[in-house]
């Protein structure tokens, strides 16, 4: 930006934000941690870290290494704060093979647990809730959210 003012932080960068203070201080880590971790001064990750400011993609995947976790892996548990300290996988892993300019996609890894949609409609980990029910889905897509516009 021209003036030198940062965006405002929100959102997803937002809740980035909010997930690693909770696990910096869940863990007992000091900015001086973080910003090694990162490759960052202390100043600039001190800003991201109260969300005076967005982390970049390049410090996402750091900061999912620092976690010892995969981007997709960091990105499922700031999405769904209850599972940030969950031992298992929250997200199946894929590879893609191309045989013969044909691309196959296949799950090297699944998730833990494997009923993992259930699990998160109904908010438990760990447990086998199986696969949601109508009245689930229908919780998560309300009637009363706004329509998407073009600015969305």
């Amino acid at each position: 930006m021209a003036s030198g003012k940062e965006p405002d932080v929100v959102g997803l960068a937002q809740d980035v934000a909010r997930y690693v203070q909770r696990r910096i201080v869940d863990l007992g880590w000091s900015y001086d941690h973080v910003a090694r971790a990162i490759g960052m001064s202390k100043g600039y990750t001190a800003k991201r870290v109260t969300g005076a400011a967005a982390f970049t993609l390049r410090d996402f995947e750091m900061l999912a290494r620092m976690f010892d976790l995969e981007p997709e892996e960091l990105l499922a548990r700031v999405q769904l704060p209850e599972a940030s300290d969950y031992e298992g996988r929250l997200v199946p892993r894929y590879e893609v093979l191309s045989r013969r300019g044909e691309k196959v996609v296949y799950r090297t890894e699944d998730a833990d647990p494997t009923t993992i949609d259930g699990n998160i409609i109904r908010g438990r980990f760990g447990s086998d809730v199986g696969a949601p029910t109508e009245d689930d889905l229908d919780a998560v897509a309300r009637d009363t959210d706004p329509e998407p516009t073009d600015e969305q």
